[in-house]
């Protein structure tokens, strides 16, 4: 009995969804299919019914996903044990992180970190902001650098604000402002904002509206989107601008124009976020790790119009 298949049908019976089971598989969905059907052939049993509308277990199936889930998930923990303690390594401390912001959130931090720690790993789950704060929530990290705005109240998480990250404004070449070397409130007030559908999102648009409001500017609710993709594609088309935070400049490439938001009160904290109650007892170091780190970011990669 292969392992993978083993995996694939744990995959398949928490999604119950062909594909999305193969694409969090990395396979195709025709593969996956031929994958459950030589292990239901190898068991003896249907661990599944399938129509053309829905994908469920059966109760033998259910049984089986009941009692292999712990012993796989067992499996994989020993196999990745002992591969930590064939490199060297005591155990692994796993970091959540936006994918765009590997360069300016960490910068030195994980140098730093294997000399303070040198028997400790470090493992990244890399994902847009709102996958990474869902796989704090299910355990899957040790904590998640991010932009802090959603936790700042929250009793069951900490907080330890690393550094203040200013705004940028992306837009489309065509949009006048984009010849401007730098933007204030007033500038954009007027101008219609996109940004993106999430309770992540939506909290960290409510800390921007603050900001206007603190400036006597009252700029209304942005136009939503359900990806960040599309937020960007609107920008690109002229439909509107959307502010984001230094790190998100990267996307400049695809189109767009970035201009700085230079107002002193505009800024968002770059945190470590971490369950209150988690021990890991590595993550004390990764904290220390950020001691060289300076008020508006990594020497190298911090904004020089600050």
């Amino acid at each position: 009995m292969k392992t993978e298949h083993l995996s694939e049908f744990i995959l398949l019976a928490n999604t119950l969804n062909f594909h999305a089971a193969a694409e969090q598989a990395f396979t195709s969905d025709s593969a996956l299919s031929r994958h459950i059907s030589l292990l239901e052939k190898e068991l003896g049993f249907a661990l599944f019914s399938r129509s053309t509308q829905k994908v469920e277990l059966t109760p033998l199936g259910r049984e089986f996903f009941s009692e292999i889930s712990p012993i796989a998930a067992r499996f994989n923990s020993v196999i990745d044990d002992l591969r930590l303690k064939s490199n060297g390594y005591e155990h692994t401390l796993t970091i959540g992180i936006p994918y765009y912001g590997l360069a300016d959130y960490l910068g030195m931090a994980p140098a730093v970190f294997s000399q303070l720690s040198p028997s400790s790993a470090l493992n990244y789950y890399v994902g847009k902001p709102g996958e990474i704060i869902n796989a704090l929530s299910a355990n899957k990290v040790d904590a998640v650098i991010a932009a802090s705005a959603p936790f700042m109240n929250n009793e069951d998480y900490t907080v330890i604000n690393l550094y203040k990250e200013p705004f940028i404004v992306l837009m489309s070449p065509e949009n006048p402002l984009s010849s401007k070397k730098f933007l204030t409130a007033g500038d954009i007030c007027n101008e219609h904002f996109l940004y993106e559908e999430s309770e992540y999102h939506n909290l960290l648009w409510s800390g921007i509206s603050d900001l206007f409001k603190e400036k006597g500017f009252n700029i209304g609710s942005p136009k939503m989107y359900p990806q960040v993709e599309t937020v960007f594609s609107a920008c690109r088309n002229n439909e509107g601008i959307n502010i984001a935070g230094w790190n998100i400049r990267s996307q400049a490439k695809y189109g767009l124009s970035y201009i700085p938001l230079r107002e002193p009160s505009f800024y968002r904290n770059v945190g470590l976020i971490f369950k209150a109650k988690h021990k890991h007892k590595a993550l004390q170091y990764f904290i220390r790790a950020f001691d060289g780190v300076k008020e508006y970011g990594w020497e190298d990669t911090c904004p020089d119009w600050i």
